[in-house]
C-alpha cells in the first residue's frame, strides 16, 4: 500500500491489514454430553474474524459436535443451539465477526455421543488485523545561529 502525503514535514502511512491463522484440535471423550461438555479456549488476536474451517473426519458418525462463542454469544453456527456435525465432513466459509474486548478468544464447546470412541475436531480461524494509520513527523535539525544552507 503507498503511502498518503500529508502537510509539508509530515507523512502518513497505511498499514496493510494482516491475516492470522490460528487453529485447534479438539479431542472430545466418548460419552461426553451436551449438558456437560468439553470446552477450550482459542487464543485469538484483536480484529475481525475473516474465514472459519472446521473439519469432522471420517468416523464421526455425526455424533459428534461443535459450538463456538466469542464472549457469552454462540457466534457459529449462527443460530442459537444449533451445531456443527458430520462425517467426514468440512465447513468453510467467510465471516465478519469483529473480536475487540479482551479476552480475546473464542470457546470451542463440543459434545461426543460416541459410546465407545473419543473424537477430534480440527478448527481453524482466520482474523484479519484492523488497518492501522502511521503518521511519521519528520523534522529537520535544527542549526546553529549563523550557519545557513
Amino acid at each position: 500500500m503507498l503511502p498518503v502525503l500529508g502537510p509539508i514535514g509530515t507523512r502518513v502511512g497505511l498499514v496493510a491489514e494482516e491475516n492470522m491463522r490460528y487453529s485447534a484440535s479438539v479431542t472430545i471423550p466418548a460419552e461426553t454430553t451436551e449438558a456437560d461438555p468439553h470446552e477450550e479456549y482459542l487464543d485469538i488476536c484483536f480484529g475481525t474474524i475473516s474465514q472459519v474451517f472446521v473439519l469432522f473426519p471420517p468416523g464421526h458418525a455425526g455424533l459428534t459436535h461443535l459450538q463456538v462463542f466469542y464472549q457469552t454469544r454462540q457466534i457459529f453456527p449462527s443460530t442459537p443451539g444449533e451445531s456443527f456435525t458430520g462425517d467426514d465432513t468440512q465447513y468453510e466459509f467467510s465471516e465478519r465477526w469483529p473480536i475487540t474486548e479482551a479476552p480475546h478468544e473464542v470457546l470451542l464447546r463440543a459434545w461426543n455421543e460416541d459410546t465407545e470412541n473419543a473424537h477430534t475436531i480440527i478448527v481453524e480461524l482466520s482474523v484479519l488485523a484492523p488497518e492501522v494509520t502511521v503518521t511519521t513527523v519528520i523534522r529537520s535539525p535544527t542549526l546553529p545561529e549563523g550557519m545557513f544552507v
